[in-house]
């Protein structure tokens, strides 16, 4: 199976600025605002006026940034590169429809509150007062929903962060090995992922990493091999190393996407999964996978055939030893303490996804 990059589509549209983001010379058929060379290019950052000041703050340590910016209804794919003539060269990698809840974190705040109090309430009677079955039953199916709910409120959430340039992951030096081993350890315990495999490489592989957002990319990417693959299908995660890069890589044997076709699945809000019904789907775990790894600095590759699987490679630099990042933490114990949140920590919130416990996928 070929992989490619999410956003490898060949398009001729780019635009030229000097370091300070003056437009030099245009080559974008269709920008969404008219632009012209002389004129600074902060009319497109409108509507995200913190990932234009993100963007030169990373270029002052790297060559080159990826970042996706709502403009007029529309999120481009963007990739800033230095070049040797103290010019910046900005490419159009793609263009798809935006959000309709772009600017609305306020309100998925206030949803926030309203659920903990729920989850609060549901937790006491779990522990305290319900005596029959019938009734324990009830509050567990109100507390799944309850679970369901938070992960669309995350999601939303963590992508109005993304595209708008205020979130700014908390990198330490991460041991991938023990990471996954936690995963995997975790995971094991739930029957609803028994199909879920992870292999380690022997050899300890450490990044500079959010332990938290790396979990949110890997869980957002499992939800979706298990929503569309047979209950007895195998699921991998394997731990590699290929040159200075770490790569995870997770395929499934499920429905693919439709012809193949990666670009829509980014499309923020679209989804597959059925539009009526508990387990309908929000769209926005593959985007926010997509923008989070960019964030992280490695980059998201997929390949997908319909009805025979998909595969998706999550690639990030290795640390050098003469790299800085403070303390390694890599046991198991410590991201077990640092991840799990109650009923609302990530690896319950994705379960939640998954539909109750012991339901046979069709």
């Amino acid at each position: 199976m070929d992989t490619k990059d999410l956003t490898s589509t060949p398009t001729p549209s780019w635009f030229e600025t000097d370091r300070q983001g003056v437009l030099r010379s245009l080559h974008w058929e269709q920008p969404p605002l008219p632009l012209k060379p002389g004129q600074s290019i902060a009319p497109l950052f409108e509507e995200a006026p913190h990932q234009l000041s993100n963007l030169f703050s990373q270029l002052s340590t790297r060559n080159q940034v990826s970042l996706a910016l709502p403009c007029r209804r529309k999120l481009l794919l963007l990739r800033c590169k230095k070049t040797d003539s103290d010019a910046l060269r900005w490419e159009v990698e793609s263009s798809v429809q935006a959000d309709p809840f772009v600017g609305r974190s306020e309100e998925t705040a206030q949803i926030r509150e309203c659920l903990t109090a729920m989850d609060n309430c549901l937790s006491y009677l779990l522990e305290n007062s319900l005596e029959t079955s019938f009734e324990q039953d009830m509050a567990s199916n109100a507390l799944n929903r309850c679970q369901l709910l938070m992960k669309h409120c995350l999601n939303m959430e963590r992508y109005h962060e993304l595209i708008h340039g205020e979130y700014q992951p908390k990198l330490q030096r991460m041991n991938l090995r023990s990471f996954l081993n936690y995963l995997s350890q975790e995971l094991a315990r739930d029957s609803r992922c028994s199909q879920v495999k992870a292999f380690a490489s022997r050899e300890n592989i450490v990044i500079q990493g959010d332990p938290a957002a790396l979990l949110e990319i890997i869980l957002n990417i499992l939800t979706n091999s298990l929503e569309f693959s047979p209950a007895d299908a195998p699921v991998s995660i394997r731990l590699e190393k290929q040159d200075s890069f770490a790569v995870f890589r997770i395929s499934d044997e499920g429905n693919g996407l439709p012809g193949g076709d990666v670009t829509q699945a980014l499309t923020p809000y679209y989804s597959r999964k059925p539009e009526n019904g508990q387990r309908a789907g929000l769209g926005l775990g593959l985007t926010n996978a997509y923008l989070l790894c960019q964030a992280l600095g490695g980059n998201i590759l997929i390949s997908s055939k319909e009805n025979h699987g998909t595969t998706v490679l999550l690639r990030f630099p290795i640390c050098g030893e003469t790299d800085v990042g403070g303390e390694e933490m890599g046991s198991r114990d410590y991201y077990s303490d640092l991840l799990q949140r109650g009923h609302f920590g990530p690896i319950q919130v994705f379960l939640s996804a998954l539909g109750p416990a012991g339901k046979t996928k069709s």
